[in-house]
This record gives structure tokens, C-alpha cells and sequence, in this order.
């Protein structure tokens, strides 16, 4: 009996989706502590020991892990009060489980992590549309637009309405020097 219950705590160790007490429950130990000693007796590590050391020879599971992330997090891009209870519910796994690896793949807690990349994606939306900055704010689930330039500042050092005045400044210059009117003598081949 024991030999099979240890058989899932591997399994279970190996993903990385459970906490070492859920999994101690859920293979039929009343005691997480009593768990991890059998273990360790059977095994020579303790599960978390046994569970580091599983996680550093996957990291391409990280990989598609923060690949899951971020497309989870795409999907609920403009939804302002997302949160980690809806974010681990999305994600199928427990919130401290989820804390856990996103700290661990990122150095972010969760929460860090959704607003990078709410204000990355603002960061591109800024440079590659013409939408002005409350537009942007509301796309990617800010609807405090000082809050949302606060957060930009912090991540790229600049205010967001600076990038719009780079990319106005820029289109500019575009619409100053029509592009059929550049010379392009280089580009020309002589046949």
C-alpha cells in the first residue's frame, strides 16, 4: 500500500500543480509532516528536496508553464478586476501552488506578473496604433489611467504619453518625407 502511495507522491511531486500537504491528503496521509518522513525514509530526500530537484531538471516544463501563464492571461487582458483567486481557478491550481511557480519561473508574485504584462502589451498597443491613452489603459484592464501611468513608469522609466508624443513625433517625419519621395538609389539595381 505504502509502495503505491508513494508511486502518485512522485507523480504528483513531479508537476508541480499540488502543495506537499495537498499531496500528503490526497494520497491518504491525515499528517504532512508524517508524510514527508515516510518519504524521506523511503526515498533519502524530503518531497520538497526531491521536488527541487525534479523542477531544475524540467525547465523546458517551465517554459510551456509560463507559456500557459500567458496566454491565460491574454485571454482575460481587459478584465480590470482580475484577480489570483480567478487567475489559479483559470489556471486549475491551487492559489498558493500557483504563487509558488510563478515566483519561482518569474520572480514575480502573480499579481507583479498580470501587470507586466497588461503594461507590455500596453507598450506595444502605444506604439502600433493610434489609440490615445485612456483607450489603451481600458484595453489592457486599467481604469485608473494616473494608477495605469504610475505602473508604466515604474516598468519602462517613462510615461506613457511620452511614448505617444515619440510615435506622433515619428509619424511626422513620416508624413514630412513621403516615402516614394526618399531616394533609394542604393536599393536600385542597374540591369
Amino acid at each position: 500500500m505504502r509502495n503505491i502511495q508513494h508511486t502518485h507522491a512522485l507523480e504528483m511531486l513531479s508537476n508541480d500543480r499540488y502543495n506537499i500537504s495537498e499531496i500528503a491528503y490526497k494520497i491518504g496521509f491525515k499528517d504532512p509532516q508524517y508524510f514527508s518522513r515516510c518519504f524521506r525514509m523511503r526515498f533519502g530526500l524530503s518531497p520538497r528536496k526531491y521536488r527541487q530537484q525534479n523542477i531544475l531538471l524540467h525547465d523546458s516544463h517551465n517554459n510551456s508553464f509560463l507559456n500557459q501563464v500567458n496566454k491565460t492571461i491574454e485571454d482575460k487582458l481587459t478584465i480590470e478586476d482580475y484577480d489570483l483567486n480567478l487567475f489559479a481557478k483559470d489556471m486549475m491550481m491551487s492559489k498558493s501552488t500557483l504563487y509558488r511557480r510563478i515566483k519561482n519561473a518569474t520572480g514575480y508574485s502573480p499579481c507583479e506578473y498580470i501587470r507586466r504584462e497588461r503594461i507590455n502589451n500596453a507598450y506595444k498597443l502605444l506604439n502600433n496604433s493610434r489609440l490615445d491613452l485612456l483607450d489603451v489603459a481600458n484595453a489592457v484592464g486599467f481604469r485608473d489611467v494616473k494608477y495605469f501611468s504610475r505602473c508604466f513608469k515604474d516598468v519602462f522609466g517613462k510615461y506613457p504619453s511620452q511614448v505617444i508624443k515619440e510615435r506622433q513625433r515619428f509619424l511626422d517625419t513620416i508624413e514630412i518625407y513621403p516615402f516614394n519621395e526618399i531616394k533609394l538609389g542604393c536599393c536600385i539595381q542597374h540591369g
